[in-house]
């Protein structure tokens, strides 16, 4: 319930200061973050979409619309915000990881390897990346690849990893 409150109070401040200044595009991308960590999705994507028609340039504003509509299962939304979000900026490894997420749902498991791997290259400590990566190397067959991402990981402190290399590696 406090978390719930601070989330509202948090949304009435961003109101006042849309008041104030209707073009403030960080008061609609913070009260989009607000209304999704309240599961209020549809009005949260609003409020992102407002803040990128004010700056199409936003890239913050594309990755949580994404994972906004990951949330939602549109899959083509997020696919298209994680796209322009990883166009603004390519060394950003969140926007890689959650693209590859997306590629997994459409079973593009070259794409979703590639993206996961661009997103261990920006960061080599990104656990989830190695854990997805090895769990879409394991779907094309390549076990051998995919328990060294799951050793990386479970080194890296991934209990999932974990549980897939005692399930699936020697």
């Amino acid at each position: 319930m406090h978390k719930e409150q601070d989330y509202q109070g948090a949304i009435s401040n961003f109101n006042t200061a849309v008041e104030l200044d209707a073009a403030y595009k960080n008061a609609y991308f913070f009260r989009g973050l607000a209304k999704y960590n309240l599961h209020e999705y549809q009005e949260a994507i609003n409020d992102f979409t407002f803040a990128l028609k004010l700056d199409t340039t936003y890239e913050n504003a594309y990755y949580y619309r994404g994972i906004t509509y990951y949330s939602l299962q549109n899959m083509r939304g997020a696919l298209a915000d994680f796209d322009k979000a990883v166009s603004l900026d390519p060394n950003e490894a969140n926007y890689f990881y959650r693209r590859g997420l997306v590629k997994r749902s459409f079973v593009d498991s070259r794409g979703a390897i590639s993206d996961f791997t661009r997103a261990i290259e920006i960061d080599p400590g990104y656990a989830m990346a190695y854990y997805f990566r090895g769990i879409e190397k394991l779907e094309e067959g390549q076990s051998e690849e995919a328990c060294k991402d799951f050793s990386k990981a479970t080194e890296l402190g991934s209990e999932l990893a974990s549980s897939a290399q005692k399930a699936y590696c020697k």
